[in-house]
């Protein structure tokens, strides 16, 4: 039989270490982690399928299921006597035949499993982006792995609060350089002295967007997506967490006659640290150029993840040399922009 699953795989810490010492605690602790198992897990709609040795495999219908009951057994090995659980997550296809589960994900819930640490829950990338929007959970990001029998490096997340243990990102082993190839370009801000110009920042940002995403390689959230931050105060690193990417390009806009400000930053989403920021103060007629510096210059600071060389081909064509005509093609943008279905 096949299925989607949230896997959890639980594990105890030092059992074997402890049964040399202390058999009799070993067996107590055992038995207290199978009971709080048995007594739990079917509580949100999971199912225990396997034990092995100090641990177990189990399945729910979701991964809001699988993360919310694994809190609730943190908490209850909290209480003597005590155990120490290393917890991982995953969801995937699974089969099952015979009483026995097979699948990549069977695997990859394991290995993610055996990165954790007594009283933490590690889940993948794929689970945090099910659970994100849940206010009562949040997760913090661990790095990307290389894990065994897996192809490509895996992002991993630690969930917080509830009194869990979030270990620091550098004591955990087998961590690996991330791809930095995922950006957001949030709206730029106008600056101007006149409101109405806000139609050319928005423009301006667009347009820029626009020249990125045909860069090979990087991936460049939606539109849709970024803009939704517009006008929002929230942190930058919340933004890149909530947006899954890497890096985010922000930037301000101040329009003055017949001259032009942009200021432009590209910032590393993981600690909010600037890796680069420039200010362009142009005549309006070379605002063709300063979008495709600003989109070289973006995909050339990433280009170590993208490619072998620096990006040459010209990413904006100027449309119009009549900057008239461009800045009534913006102002129609704005406007088409703000249409509700």
């Amino acid at each position: 039989m096949r299925q989607l699953a949230a896997i959890m795989f639980s594990d105890m810490s030092g059992y074997t270490a402890l049964m040399q010492q202390n058999e009799q605690s070993a067996t107590t602790k055992r038995k207290r982690l199978k009971e709080v198992l048995e007594t739990s897990v079917p509580n949100y709609n999971g199912k225990i399928l396997q034990y092995y040795g100090d641990g177990a495999l189990s399945i729910f219908n979701s991964a809001v299921d699988g993360v919310t009951c694994a809190m609730y057994i943190q908490e209850l090995l909290k209480e003597e006597p005590t155990v120490d659980l290393r917890i991982g997550i995953h969801t995937g296809d699974i089969s099952i035949e015979n009483e026995v589960v097979y699948g990549d994900g069977v695997n990859l819930a394991s290995r993610i499993e055996s990165l954790a640490v007594p009283g933490s829950i590690f889940i993948s990338e794929k689970v945090f982006d099910e659970i994100k929007n849940q206010e009562n959970l949040s997760a913090v990001e661990m790095g990307y792995f290389e894990l065994k029998n897996v192809v490509q490096p895996v992002r991993v997340f630690a969930l917080s609060g509830n009194g869990l243990t979030v270990p620091a990102r550098n004591v955990l082993k087998g961590k690996t350089k991330h791809p930095s190839n995922r950006l957001a370009v949030l709206p730029f801000m106008n600056m101007s002295t006149d409101p109405e110009n806000e139609y050319f920042s928005d423009g301006i940002t667009e347009e820029i967007l626009n020249a990125i995403t045909r860069v090979e390689g990087l991936q460049v959230t939606s539109r849709t997506s970024s803009f939704a931050y517009k006008g929002k105060n929230s942190d930058i690193r919340e933004i890149g967490s909530q947006l899954n990417v890497d890096r985010l390009l922000e930037g301000s806009v101040r329009k003055s006659g017949n001259r032009v400000r942009i200021t432009a930053q590209l910032i590393n989403a993981t600690d909010g640290y600037h890796i680069w920021s420039e200010t362009y103060d142009r005549d309006l007629t070379d605002i063709f150029e300063v979008q495709d510096e600003i989109s070289h210059i973006i995909a050339n600071k990433l280009r170590e993840n993208l490619n072998d060389g620096s990006q040459e081909e010209k990413l904006v064509k100027a449309p119009t040399q009549n900057v008239e005509a461009y800045s009534h093609f913006l102002k129609g943008l704005h406007f088409y922009n703000r249409i509700t279905p």
